[in-house]
This record gives C-alpha cells, sequence and structure tokens, in this order.
C-alpha cells in the first residue's frame, strides 16, 4: 500500500507515525485486494489553531483509494491520535458499509440468474 503522510503546523511524533501504519494496516487488510499495491492512502493530522490549548485542536483527513473506489473521513479530536481514531472509525464505516453492498449485489444477481435458469428447464 501507498501511504502518504502531510503533518500542517505540527511535527509527527513517532506515536502518531505508530498509529497511521496501524490504521493503514487495518484499512489494508479490509480492502481485502490481492494487489496491495492498487490501496492508497492519504492522510493528513493538522493542528487546527495555534493558539487554542484546549477541546477539538487537532484534526484527521484520511483519503483511501480501493478497488477505483474512494472513500474518504474527516475528524477532529483533542489529541492527533483520537482524532486520528474517530476517522479511522469513519472510514472503516464506509468500507465496511460499501463491501456488504457490493456482496448482497452479487447475491442478488446470483440469485437472479439461478432462477431464469430454472424458468428456461
Amino acid at each position: 500500500m501507498k501511504i502518504n503522510i502531510k503533518a500542517t503546523h505540527m511535527a509527527v511524533t513517532p506515536a502518531v507515525r505508530e498509529r497511521i501504519e496501524r490504521i493503514c494496516a487495518r484499512l489494508e487488510k479490509l480492502a481485502n485486494n490481492p494487489d496491495p499495491d492498487a490501496l492508497q492512502s492519504d492522510i493528513e493530522v493538522a493542528k487546527v489553531t495555534r493558539h487554542h490549548r484546549k477541546g477539538n485542536v487537532y484534526s484527521a483527513e484520511i483519503n483511501f483509494t480501493a478497488a477505483g473506489k474512494y472513500f474518504r473521513a474527516v475528524a477532529e479530536g483533542e489529541t492527533a491520535v483520537a482524532a486520528l481514531d474517530e476517522a479511522h472509525d469513519e472510514i472503516k464505516h464506509e468500507l465496511v458499509h460499501w463491501k456488504h453492498k457490493t456482496q448482497s449485489t452479487v447475491r442478488r444477481e446470483g440469485a437472479r440468474f439461478k432462477r431464469r435458469g430454472r424458468a428456461a428447464e
């Protein structure tokens, strides 16, 4: 998987980098693509404001491409890791929804094909 990391108004700490790598590994596993080079993940972590110290100060944006489909999640949190976790949950939800949708379409088409075969007999 190709991973692009961008940090805005902050430095990428080892904890943030480790969390990003863990998130990308989970997304790669969920995508279940036989060609890992076809997957791409663009992750941006930013400090939204330079003078606030409390509240949702950090934001995370994850753009994930798998099988020609584009997924995007944006979240804010009190820490960079919290923002990344929230964005990961959101993009994971989108990816699982897409997988279930495509699987149900395949099953529905298979059932339709089977019914047509029985009607022809």
